[in-house]
């Protein structure tokens, strides 16, 4: 499915410093057409082995945006400090979308698809039982902006809880 679509989203992901996503890397330069810009967070700094230099230095990165967040300082979360930092100065497209890795796209036409009927939603996600999950969330700039950006870990709940149910306030 080749159609038009204009280009109107960032895509944000956390990268631990200690792992690789073989799928996601090969995969990213056929979707990199449908981002305005990659931007990737290097997480995690004290997981060894540290492989940020072969992963900024693979093909398949070229043209993605590496951000060194600020580090935890033992009270902070990690993942919400990434999140924040790459938001708040980073990503200005109208869309923002919160992926990770391991999530798997069998359609080749997925992105497309999605980014063309944007107009008609504000919020789409990946829902995993009761749970809005982080690995797919297209969501407009401006709702995000309207959220306090908790993307913490509160247990029970994970990552991205917080924020997910102010969106899910803010769009019903």
């Amino acid at each position: 499915m080749e159609g038009i679509f204009q280009v109107i989203v960032d895509l944000i992901l956390a990268q631990p410093r200690h792992i690789d996503y073989p799928l996601f890397r090969y995969r990213l330069p056929e979707w990199k057409k449908y981002f305005n810009r990659v931007l990737i967070a290097l997480t995690q700094d004290t997981m060894p082995p540290d492989i940020t230099n072969w992963l900024v230095s693979s093909p398949e990165y070229k043209d993605v945006r590496w951000v060194r967040p600020p580090q935890p300082d033992g009270k902070s979360d990690w993942r919400d400090l990434a999140m924040k930092d790459v938001v708040k100065n980073f990503a200005w497209s109208p869309y923002i979308l919160f992926f990770e890795q391991d999530f798997l796209i069998k359609d080749p036409s997925f992105f497309e698809r999605v980014i063309n009927n944007l107009e008609m939603y504000d919020f789409i996600y990946h829902q995993e039982g009761d749970r809005v999950h982080p690995a797919f969330a297209l969501v407009k700039r401006d709702l995000v902006m309207n959220t306090t950006l908790d993307f913490a870990a509160h247990p029970p709940y994970d990552h991205f809880g917080e924020f997910f149910k102010e969106l899910l306030f803010l769009t019903d």
